[in-house]
């Protein structure tokens, strides 16, 4: 099971501080230069990526692994930390629509349906008894 996060300040006012900044530089650019300039997608992007920047958060039959998150596709880059199960248990903060989760060095913000879907298959891997090892 693999979740996506971003780390960095609640990424819902994050959003909001990145359009009404967008607006307020628009109106000024058009009072300082009488023309519409409006800032583009990829500008917005980067902003947004260097506000809260992209984490992967996936449950394995090992325990659970965080990720660096590749700005052009979004996959994985490289892995940031593996931790037990338990530690998606260990929550530092919520709002309405996510969950901020301590893993490893990390405080990851996660979708509260993300976070009980990853909980969910942590538990699941978690009670589930571990097959010996074979010797040959």
């Amino acid at each position: 099971m693999y979740g996506f996060g971003v780390i960095g300040p609640d990424p819902r006012r994050s959003w909001f501080l990145i359009a009404g900044g967008a607006i307020v530089m628009v109106v000024f650019l058009a009072v300082a230069t009488g023309a519409l300039v409006v800032p583009g997608w990829v500008g917005i992007g980067l902003l947004r990526w260097a506000i809260n920047t992209p984490r992967g958060v996936g449950v394995a039959d090992q325990g659970v692994f965080v990720t660096r998150e590749s700005f052009w596709n979004a996959r994985p880059k490289s892995i940031v930390a593996r931790l037990p199960f338990d530690s998606l248990w260990v929550t530092t903060g919520s709002t309405k629509t996510h969950t901020r989760v301590q893993l490893g060095s990390e405080q990851i913000w996660l979708r509260r349906s993300e976070h009980e879907i990853l909980v969910a298959a942590a538990n699941s891997a978690f009670t589930q008894p571990q097959a010996p090892a074979t010797h040959q």
